[in-house]
């Protein structure tokens, strides 16, 4: 009788097993990082547009976010002196959002404005919005948004003119509930809102009501970034959010 032939495994083939064992778990770990990562900067950017839309349906929806400790006199913001919502002529009419390019913050002020002695309701409603003396309110009442993971703000844009944007006005019409966009950029520190509104002046044309896009950087080096779209529109589809930037969408200078 021959001898018997032990059974078992080959150092070679239990070498190729784990090797093989090795290499899927290591494209297993890759993609499933890949798709943690795509997840979490998705829901980066919805959150983000969940909060620039929230701006825009409380001012829709009448919420005053004033704190009652401003004075107003003929389009004048004191905000030395305290006066109660709904006892003083300051009228809030909007928010006013600054996306720096590089941060990860949104800062977010109020607009007041006063009623002028003689207002003409029957102007259209961004000749009336200029004549309502809309001021930036910078000392209280500011509101601080940080991107979740650490995300930024790469670039924007305004195709009406190629230009690059970083601030960003809602302001509701003081005779109906009609919200008119503005989109401009400012030196730094400066965001002057008055001369930037007026529908009057050649070139301010420019920052009223035309579409605007703000892109947003992955901080875990994805390589295609997001933006919210301000379209301009009302309601629902006036903050746009998408997935689906290409060359020149965050490119304005």
């Amino acid at each position: 009788m021959g001898a018997k032939r032990s059974e078992g495994y080959t150092i070679i083939e239990v070498s190729l097993f784990l090797g093989i064992s090795a290499l899927l778990l290591t494209v297993a770990l890759v993609g499933t990082g890949v798709s943690i990562r795509t997840t979490r900067f998705t829901d980066t950017t919805r959150s983000l547009h969940a909060y620039v839309q929230q701006q825009y349906d409380d001012l829709l929806n009448g919420v005053n976010s004033r704190f009652g400790s401003e004075a107003c006199n003929a389009g004048v913001i004191d905000t030395g002196t305290a006066q109660t919502p709904g006892t003083s002529n300051c009228l809030f009419m909007g928010k006013l959002l600054v996306f720096t390019k590089n941060s990860s913050n949104i800062v977010t002020y109020n607009i007041i404005g006063t009623e002028p002695a003689n207002a003409d309701y029957t102007k259209p409603d961004e000749q009336l919005i200029f004549d309502f003396t809309p001021t930036i309110v910078r000392s209280v009442g500011v509101d601080t948004y940080n991107i979740p993971w650490t995300a930024t703000i790469s670039g924007s844009n305004r195709p009406v003119d190629n230009k690059g944007v970083d601030a960003f006005a809602l302001i509701r019409s003081p005779r109906s509930t009609r919200i008119v966009s503005y989109t401009y950029k400012e030196p730094v520190g400066t965001y002057a809102l008055a001369p930037l509104i007026n529908p009057l002046t050649p070139g301010d044309v420019n920052n009223i009501s035309k579409p605007a896009s703000f892109c947003v950087k992955s901080a875990d080096g994805l390589g295609t970034p997001s933006k919210i779209t301000i379209t301009g529109g009302q309601g629902q589809d006036a903050i746009g959010v998408s997935f689906d930037t290409v060359a020149g969408d965050c490119n304005g200078t």
